[in-house]
């Protein structure tokens, strides 16, 4: 998810929140196309603050916990 996220701090700021694919696809690169695609986008529209944010309940977990 890309969005515009002003805040007082950065009133034209935008936030790359998180990617989600489909394990089928893992090692396609397609999370780094998009995260790529999104910082790019942000540039050219004049955004000079982009922040990555995640929620670690997101992320998957390992086989070994």
């Amino acid at each position: 998810m890309a969005q515009h996220q002003p805040l007082p701090e950065h009133p034209c700021g935008g936030e790359l929140s998180w990617v989600a694919g489909d394990p089928e696809h893992k090692g396609k690169g397609l999370g780094y196309a998009v995260c790529a695609a999104v910082t790019r986008r942000f540039l050219e529209i004049g955004y000079r603050n982009i922040y990555l944010r995640t929620d670690d309940f997101r992320r998957p977990r390992s086989s070994s916990t």
